[in-house]
């Protein structure tokens, strides 16, 4: 896996719509830059086809009320190797944003047509994308129209099937795989270490002080900027910064990376806000169970926190198969204002301050 991964929001005016989705991270000038993409597990064989469907996730750009929402780059690989996404039959779809759509075999261009007309209005458009290698003819349909045909001399046998893009967000509702048969090692017992469930506690014990910006962290309201903060902070060189205004029909919450804390017994962090306050921590599940807690913070004074995880309980508006929090299974951590809870749904004229939110020293903790 490459970018991040996770139950996801497509419109950042709609948040409510969620499906699973790749974003390319945030470098270091707050673009997002570099590939998303991710595997299957299994290793596949003989003739095989792969349909999806994508659409172009909304992107806030932090500092600036700007929102990308961006027609390009939706990618899938057949017959992978499962670590390069551009082995085994790669095709691009819009790569750049270009009304084009290339195949690549190990890396090469293949084959390649201008005759893609990408829509440029991708606000509400789903596009369904299959890849097929039946026999000799590799090719790729767009909503179920041939699009691009190859025929290799030499077939690839089989391998991985990646979904991926670049410099982007995407999200995947539905894909579906027909195969003729599996073959091999499954990808996670290959590219994991010796203990496969190491990974889910990748993040226990390390404190995250965002000395490489905002690490990833995002904002579901379109005019809320995240930025990295390098004059208020708790440890140096710098916390994040989250400036919002509460309104009506907005909806700022501010939400986490992919996290992986299997073990986890308590949540630490320092939280600072500009008006005194009343914040909702969430922690989310996979499956989209949310458990919270409140916190009662000062104006302009960091509040160190000391969080058990036994303090977090589930929403009552969400359930949960078990009713209990799952480390392993925790998701992500979001902050939420209660005044902007109040001024999303509220009819009556209350002027609500702007306000900033500032997060430093975060780390889970067995």
């Amino acid at each position: 896996q490459q970018g991040n991964w996770d139950m996801t929001n497509r419109w950042s005016c709609s948040p409510g719509w969620s499906w699973y989705g790749g974003t390319s991270l945030l470098n270091a000038q707050n673009q997002y830059a570099g590939v998303a993409g991710i595997w299957s597990k299994t290793n596949y064989s003989g003739d095989l086809s792969t349909r999806f469907y994508t659409g172009p996730k909304m992107l806030p750009v932090p500092n600036t009320t700007t929102v990308l929402e961006q027609m390009m780059n939706f990618n899938l690989t057949l017959c992978g190797d499962g670590k390069d996404l551009r082995s085994g039959y790669a095709f691009l779809v819009a790569p750049g944003g270009a009304d084009k759509a290339q195949l690549l075999r190990k890396g090469a261009v293949v084959a390649e047509t201008n005759q893609l007309i990408m829509p440029r209005e991708g606000h509400n458009r789903w596009l369904e994308l299959t890849a097929e290698k039946i026999g000799k003819t590799v090719r790729l349909l767009f909503d179920g129209q041939p699009l691009l045909t190859y025929n290799d001399p030499d077939p690839l046998p089989g391998g991985y099937v990646g979904l991926w893009t670049e410099n982007n967000g995407i999200l995947v509702p539905r894909v579906t795989i027909s195969y003729a048969e599996q073959r091999g090692q499954s990808l996670s017992g290959l590219l994991a270490p010796p203990v496969v469930a190491s990974g889910l506690d990748a993040d226990l014990g390390k404190t995250l002080e965002f000395t490489e910006g905002v690490a990833g962290w995002t904002s579901l309201d379109s005019e809320a900027p995240v930025s990295k903060d390098t004059q208020v902070f708790r440890s140096p060189p710098g916390s994040l910064s989250y400036q919002f205004q509460p309104r009506k029909g907005a909806f700022p919450v501010l939400i986490s990376p992919r996290l992986h804390v299997s073990g986890a017994k308590s949540v630490s962090l320092s939280l600072r806000a500009s008006l005194p306050d009343r914040v909702v921590l969430t922690l989310m599940e996979e499956d989209m169970s949310r458990y919270i807690t409140v916190v009662n913070i000062p104006a302009d004074q960091w509040a160190n926190l000391e969080l058990p995880l036994s303090q977090f309980k589930l929403a009552t508006d969400s359930s949960d198969e078990n009713g209990k929090l799952d480390s392993e299974e925790i998701g992500s951590l979001t902050f939420t204002d209660m005044d902007a809870v109040h001024a999303m749904s509220t009819d009556a004229e209350k002027a609500f301050q702007k306000r900033q939110f500032w997060v430093d020293d975060v780390k889970f903790a067995r």
